[in-house]
């Protein structure tokens, strides 16, 4: 069972402690994150072999054991849905997103850098892999102190302000927001 994981002697070992710390067999430990590896390096060819198409992927704990998603922003590549590494998975593709994951990151990035230099210093910024939207969120400034939120939204700079992206305004963020 090991070998059609392709695990190493180092990752053995740590899966046999996995799973004596959450009281599972070595097989049930195989079979819930053994293959996330194998997972993982798949998408990362994805991402490589189609910049402008891959949309994302992910694990969906929630729809069952080895469920996942894979997304493109037209029609699947050929080859991709029958490739024998995810023979063992349940894999919902899904097509005609309309983004591409390196566009989105590279204009997360850019809305980062912008808001900083409109004079907000403290905001996050980041994708949402599922719907390619760009979550950012802003600490409020002193100065802000008696504004609605769509006055402070006029202050923002019109990269912030893209139908994709989704901006709220906070009183803190966690990590002081960089």
């Amino acid at each position: 069972m090991v070998e059609q994981y392709g695990v190493s002697e180092a990752e053995l070992g740590d899966l046999r402690f996995l799973a004596e710390e959450n009281g599972w067999t070595l097989s049930e430990t195989l079979n819930r994150v053994a293959w996330q590896q194998g997972f993982a390096e798949f998408v990362q060819e994805l991402r490589e072999q189609y910049p402008d198409e891959y949309s994302a992927a992910a694990i969906l704990p929630e729809a069952g054991p080895r469920s996942v998603f894979i997304a493109f922003r037209y029609d699947i590549p050929g080859g991709v849905r029958s490739d024998p590494r995810l023979d063992h998975l349940d894999v919902e593709f899904r097509d005609q997103q309309g983004f591409a994951e390196s566009e989105v990151v590279e204009q997360t990035e850019a809305i980062f850098f912008a808001v900083l230099d409109a004079g907000f210093p403290d905001a996050h910024a980041f994708p949402d892999p599922s719907t390619g939207l760009i979550m950012v969120e802003i600490e409020r400034r002193a100065e802000d102190a008696g504004r609605s939120d769509s006055e402070i939204r006029n202050s923002l700079p019109t990269e912030a302000l893209a139908d994709n992206v989704r901006t709220t305004f906070v009183d803190s963020l966690p990590d002081g927001g960089r």
